[in-house]
């Protein structure tokens, strides 16, 4: 069905605290246009609930001026954003808030390019998950994640897997394409943050006083190359560890480090043609830590500092990543570890690209049984 207008979904007429109790679910829209008064109307506005919130399949693309495309607030409960597009807009895309409660976010397979403020801001006490998202190309943050407030719950953590955040900060900010602020486990898996205009590729960090225990950064064969500002800036009170990142051609640092009093690992990637503004204090590998390991096969060409690393082999030590089906992705961190296009947890036999059901569960699969 196509909306010539505006969704409400509140509590009462005032979107107040005491929330609508049962869960919603809105799919299968397309909203051309949520002209309104003065003030930021989006197309579509969620207020006050505490139930979970799902949107799936819904395309909110340009609608009229002064608008947001989906705006979620004063929400308690989870919030789930599938196939979601929300772009051209003259605010932001998406802007979700459930700090009312201890929520989950999770966005799938959705869209946010071309908006004149954040491409997808999202503000939470609970965990938060990006899968396939895209945010292209938006005037501000590509997206604005942050759950680290001090009523962030544990296991309030922030994982961003196979999500491009291009082409973002036109308007000489200095945000970043994907900005994450978290007290928790920060996570990116296969993500791009490239061409960002007058920022950082990805700026993340849980560099916070109230960290919860196991509050590490890892980054996994991601790219950030070719932006106005650092390619990766990562900071945290615990590890920070990359395993195969690339991080090429940006203005001033590849990758700008600070691991305070604990670890940094490097393992495999390539850092170089950095400094591209030609300043005297970047380098394409900037790292602090108490401890720095690195492996022997990375392309490095400049550091701040050089010297203090213990160098070892990819696939010892610190870099022991096991990566059965070698996509670059090691095992802990991919879904689909043989490769086979069965994800893991369908998968009866997940190390065995020939084999992934086992119907009479006797050990053997069906193909050799």
């Amino acid at each position: 069905p196509v909306i010539n207008g505006q969704i409400f979904i509140r509590d009462g007429a005032d979107g107040g605290t005491v929330g609508n109790t049962a869960s919603i679910t809105l799919a299968d829209l397309v909203i051309n246009d949520s002209t309104g008064g003065a003030g930021d109307n989006p197309a579509i506005l969620a207020s006050g609930n505490t139930a979970d919130v799902t949107f799936i399949n819904l395309d909110i693309t340009a609608p009229t001026s002064r608008n947001s495309g989906l705006i979620v607030t004063n929400h308690s409960g989870n919030i789930f954003l599938t196939n979601v597009v929300a772009g051209g807009t003259d605010n932001r895309g998406a802007d979700i808030d459930n700090t009312a409660g201890s929520g989950t976010v999770t966005v799938t397979g959705s869209t946010f390019n071309g908006n004149n403020d954040d491409g997808l801001r999202v503000i939470s006490d609970g965990l938060i998950t990006l899968a396939n998202v895209t945010a292209n190309q938006n005037d501000n943050n590509g997206a604005d994640i942050s759950n680290n407030t001090s009523d962030s719950v544990a296991g309030a953590n922030v994982s961003v897997v196979n999500s491009t955040f291009n082409q973002n900060d036109v308007t000489s900010n200095h945000n970043a394409g994907l900005l994450v602020r978290s007290r928790g486990l920060i996570t990116l898996v296969e993500v791009t943050a490239n061409q960002n205009v007058n920022a950082n590729g990805a700026d993340i960090s849980n560099d916070v006083i109230n960290s919860v225990a196991g509050a590490n950064i890892f980054v996994v064969k991601s790219t950030f190359n070719n932006n106005g500002n650092d390619g990766l800036h990562a900071a945290s009170n615990l590890d920070i560890i990359l395993i195969n990142v690339t991080a090429q051609g940006n203005n001033n640092d590849g990758a700008d480090l600070a691991s305070d009093g604990d670890n940094l690992v490097i393992c495999g990637g390539t850092f170089s043609g950095n400094n591209t503004g030609g300043g005297f204090t970047d380098y394409d590998v900037r790292g602090s830590g108490n401890t720095r390991t690195r492996s022997s096969d990375i392309t490095i060409n400049s550091w701040r500092t050089s010297a203090g690393w213990t160098v070892v082999s990819n696939g010892t030590g610190p870099c022991n990543n096991p990566d059965s089906d070698t996509d670059q992705v090691p095992n802990q961190w991919d879904t689909d570890d043989d490769d086979d296009g069965v994800p893991d947890v369908n998968d009866a036999f997940p190390l065995d690209p020939s084999e992934s059901v086992d119907t009479d569960s006797d050990g053997t699969g069906d193909n050799a049984d």
